[in-house]
């Protein structure tokens, strides 16, 4: 999935890395009722959709959770995912 625009996040250790986009993977877990998206090597799972809102999705698309994580990250995508860094 491609950003916006670039942003910089900085690891634990302080290294520094750059994204223009982010590699995706997605769980949908049916009996958990819930969609997590893996957004990459550096940050942790984010919850797209759960409880309630995973039955109103149903079969949801790559296009509807790309356009979910930009509503999560919000309109300050490094701030957002600079707070999700694990690694």
């Amino acid at each position: 999935m491609n950003l916006p625009s670039p942003v910089t996040i900085e690891r634990i250790g302080g290294e520094q890395v750059t994204l223009d986009s982010l590699m995706l993977s997605f769980r949908d877990v049916n009996f958990r009722r819930i969609v997590l998206a893996h957004l990459g090597p550096h940050c942790r799972d984010i919850t797209l959709w759960e409880g309630e809102d995973y039955d109103a999705i149903g079969n949801w698309t790559q296009e509807q959770a790309e356009a979910r994580i930009l509503e999560l990250l919000g309109p300050d995508i490094e701030t957002s995912l600079q707070a999700l860094v694990v690694n």
